[in-house]
């Protein structure tokens, strides 16, 4: 009977990377080489196991890491694959039937036996765990994507110098020559026709040159132009408008903001939402260093919560509570990379949550510091509105509770997000994963207001914080189209759940919305969103002045 199961799931295994792989090779493969080149697929497989081996080390029960093989044996069966055999294009033949066997064989197959000896060793020498083999490997998946950027950077070498001295002598060629045909004249007469013909030339262009103007943008251009200038205005001062707090509705207020130095900025605002939630907000960024690639900044926030929803089984079982939080925290980030970023910050956070069951249990009042450490790919055109590109970011936070207090646990929490083209842009399929899990120490608790949670903008048929626990898992899809040259429309569907502990996040009971959104926008930033969804429990209605991700 054990063999038998072992050979139904390694068939079922195989069978669903390969029908993963023929999926990805047919209609992903090509277009990341398309529209992304090189780095599209060459990125591919080590973000995904960047992304997978982060939640196996968060604990992730067997059923979760048998989809996180799959896809990333799919992707190594089908997109890297591809990547590899494009690194060989510029490699002469030479070099393709020689080095290429070796690698192929025998580096292959010594890399596979070195795996081997690597697990033998951890599992029988080291005693390590699944987790820590995760970490170990998230490390050396790091280094693999160092490698893979460094293989993406342009190397000017000699051949393309050469290249460049041909394109300039034909060029050259192609510009000299019409000078020696206008030397000759005709044998039957004393009129130089190519000499006429030149003169009439030089003259037509001093003509043109007369009637010269400054570019004048059309009527389109200029109503971009001036709803851009309207919506997101640097005036040091200026209105606020936005959200103070999920499920507090829309918020306006005062804001200043300013520049100093070279690159410093101060950038402040206060903000009062239509359910009386308050807010306030400073961040000072520090003058960049080494050419833009280190920012500092320093940031600190107040807010008034009056009510937080807070919800039992049902939405009809649905609780309130007040909350109140103040911090100050410093931040960084380092691009040693194009379009790639890592950081980290620390936040010292006060905080106070009454109990939404009322005199049954005491308000929480805890003071605690969170650091936090993110790494993130980003390849879109623009963060405010993009049709194509990527974004695919990790983050490790570790919340500690001074004096030893019992809110105390570690986070993490990964997201990708792919936005692919079609039809000139025109029509766009958007879509997003998100994962979250929590871990604690015995005795250590994770406070109710802190737990992940999904509803409101993230589930949107549901409504601000329906679900919270300890993991949650998102999975959305989206289809937009242009309506017109500042609106856009779409259909979308939404799913995910939250569970206590990881291995009981399932992916077949998962809470479902879909709906339709209307989205106005400039080329480069949405100015707002109202999108309507549908779900079990009723309607949703999602108001926001921010992109939908």
């Amino acid at each position: 009977d054990q063999q038998a199961y072992i050979g139904a799931f390694t068939g079922s295994y195989q069978f669903w990377v390969g029908v993963a792989a023929l999926l990805l090779q047919a209609f992903v493969t090509s277009r990341l080489v398309k529209y992304r080149g090189l780095a599209g697929v060459l990125l591919a497989l080590p973000l995904i196991a960047l992304g997978g081996y982060a939640i196996v080390a968060a604990g992730a029960g067997f059923a979760l890491v048998r989809w996180v093989k799959i896809a990333e044996n799919a992707t190594d069966y089908s997109i890297m694959n591809t990547a590899r055999q494009l690194l060989w294009l510029p490699t002469s033949r030479e070099e393709k039937y020689k080095a290429k066997q070796a690698i192929d064989t025998f580096f292959v197959r010594g890399g596979d036996v070195l795996s081997a000896a690597v697990v033998f060793g951890g599992t029988h020498m080291l005693q390590l765990t699944v987790e820590q083999f995760a970490l170990a490997n998230i490390a050396l998946t790091l280094v693999w994507l160092a490698l893979a950027i460094n293989i993406l950077r342009p190397v000017r070498s000699a051949p393309m110098v050469r290249r460049r001295w041909v394109a300039a002598a034909a060029a050259l060629t192609i510009v000299v020559a019409p000078t020696h045909a206008g030397g000759q004249t005709l044998e039957t007469g004393t009129v130089d026709t190519a000499a006429t013909r030149q003169d009439e030339w030089a003259a037509r262009q001093a003509e043109k040159a007369t009637q010269l103007q400054g570019y004048q943008p059309d009527a389109l251009e200029r109503g971009i132009r001036r709803a851009e200038g309207a919506l997101f205005s640097k005036r040091p001062v200026y209105m606020f408008i936005g959200s103070t707090y999920e499920g507090g509705g829309l918020a306006a207020g005062p804001g200043f903001r300013r520049t100093y130095g070279d690159s410093g900025t101060i950038n402040a605002h206060a903000a009062w939402s239509i359910k009386n939630y308050k807010a306030a907000e400073i961040s000072v960024g520090l003058p960049e260093l080494a050419a833009g690639k280190v920012q500092l900044s320093v940031h600190g926030g107040w807010l008034d919560a009056p009510e937080v929803a807070f919800y039992g089984n049902s939405r009809d079982d649905r609780l309130g509570f007040e909350y109140r939080t103040a911090s100050v925290g410093v931040a960084a980030r380092v691009r040693p990379w194009k379009r790639v970023n890592v950081g980290g910050g620390f936040d010292l956070v006060s905080a106070e949550a009454s109990s939404p069951f009322g005199a049954t249990e005491p308000t929480l009042s805890p003071t605690y510091g969170q650091s936090r450490l993110f790494v993130e790919l980003d390849t879109r055109a623009t963060p405010g509105y993009t049709t194509s590109g990527g974004y695919y970011r990790v983050d490790v936070s570790d919340v500690r509770e001074t004096g030893s207090g019992p809110s105390t646990f570690q986070r993490v929490d990964a997201e990708a997000r792919r936005y692919i083209p079609m039809f000139r842009d025109n029509q766009v399929i958007a879509l997003r994963g998100l994962v979250s899990t929590t871990t604690t120490a015995d005795g250590d608790a994770v406070p109710f207001f802190l737990l992940p949670s999904l509803g409101g903008h993230t589930l949107r048929g549901y409504p601000s914080w329906r679900f919270r626990d300890r993991n949650r898992v998102l999975l959305t899809g989206e289809y937009r189209w242009a309506a017109g040259p500042f609106v856009d429309m779409s259909v979308f569907m939404d799913a995910g759940t939250v569970a206590p502990r990881f291995n009981d996040l399932d992916l077949g009971r998962l809470h479902t919305s879909h709906g339709v959104g209307l989205t106005f926008h400039t080329p480069s930033q949405t100015a707002m969103r109202v999108e309507v969804a549908r779900s079990t429990e009723g309607l949703g209605l999602v108001f926001s002045f921010s992109p939908r991700f």
